[in-house]
Order: C-alpha cells, then sequence, then structure tokens
C-alpha cells in the first residue's frame, strides 16, 4: 500500500487560500539512495588509507615490551628494590611523625581562667554563646574553650548546665 500526500492547492490568483482545495501528489521517489561506501569522498578517504604505508597506522610499543627480560632484571635487581622500598617506608614514616608532631603542638591550651554556670534555653547553640561570652579572643577559640570544658560533642539540649568563660 502506497502513502498519498495532500497538500494544499494554489488558488487562481497564486496564493494559498483560506480554506484551501486539497490535491492528491502521486509517491515518487524524491532522490535516488545509495550506499555511503559508493560516495566519492569515502572512495577517496579509502585510496588514501591504503596508500600510506602501515607502519604509520601504528602506535609505538613500550620500551620495557621491546626489552628482553635479561635486560630488564639487570636494570633492576633485588637489592634496589627492597632499598627503595625501605626508603619510601622511612620516608612515609617520617611524614606522618612530623604531621602528628605539628599538631599536637598546634593545640591550642586548655581554657584556666574565671567561668560562669549558664542553663542553656531553647535555641540557644556553642556558637551563640561563645558570641555572648565578648572577650577579645577569636570566636572559634572561645568555642573551642566551651567544648573542652563542658566535653560538648555534638549539640546543646535545653535546661544543660554549660560552664562559660567570662574573658
Amino acid at each position: 500500500m502506497s502513502a498519498i500526500t495532500v497538500a494544499p492547492a494554489a488558488s487562481k490568483r497564486g496564493s494559498v487560500d483560506r480554506h484551501p482545495r486539497l490535491r492528491a501528489i502521486p509517491d515518487e521517489p524524491l532522490a535516488d539512495v545509495r550506499e555511503i561506501s559508493t560516495a566519492p569522498s569515502v572512495q577517496r578517504r579509502r585510496r588514501v588509507l591504503c596508500a600510506e604505508d602501515p607502519a604509520m597506522r601504528r602506535r609505538p610499543a613500550r620500551a620495557s615490551a621491546t626489552m628482553s627480560p635479561a635486560v630488564r632484571t639487570s636494570s633492576r635487581s633485588g637489592a634496589s628494590l627492597v632499598a627503595r622500598a625501605a626508603l619510601t617506608v622511612l620516608a612515609v614514616g617520617a611524614g606522618v611523625g612530623v604531621g602528628v608532631g605539628a599538631g599536637l603542638l598546634a593545640q591550642p591550651d586548655a581554657y584556666s581562667g574565671p567561668t560562669v554556670e549558664h542553663s542553656v534555653t531553647a535555641g540557644e547553640s556553642v556558637w551563640g554563646l561563645a558570641s555572648a561570652v565578648g572577650s577579645d579572643r577569636p570566636l572559634e577559640q572561645v568555642v573551642v574553650d566551651i567544648e573542652q570544658l563542658n566535653g560538648i560533642q555534638g549539640g546543646l539540649t535545653v535546661g544543660q548546665e554549660v560552664m562559660l568563660p567570662t574573658e
């Protein structure tokens, strides 16, 4: 079964009417359909690829794959591999030690000044209490002092008694 396309017919004046008359257009092929492999550009590309040296299309081989096993093992003896591994372990250990030491030195001392006791009400937070202290120290340090003085790990609960630094 073939499909019939219906298109508006032109009026006597040469333009399309508001109420066009329809006419049937026969189902004819609009263009020749050919395989892409027959296109001239594809054929030219295929000729060029076949004409060039196949070695140009290969990827270079890795150096270790081209070396013989005797050459590879002689360049790295077992003793040098052990020495490299030992040096790597020592370097990592030294780096971890320096990091831990720097972290311990950077910790602030615990607050040892005067404190006041405060009962937590609804909506209060450690940061809000720290900003109300009115200290010359940085706000982050006052927050850390409040958390350390009271052993706070999370949020505050209503009615909780907390010690606040006064300075």
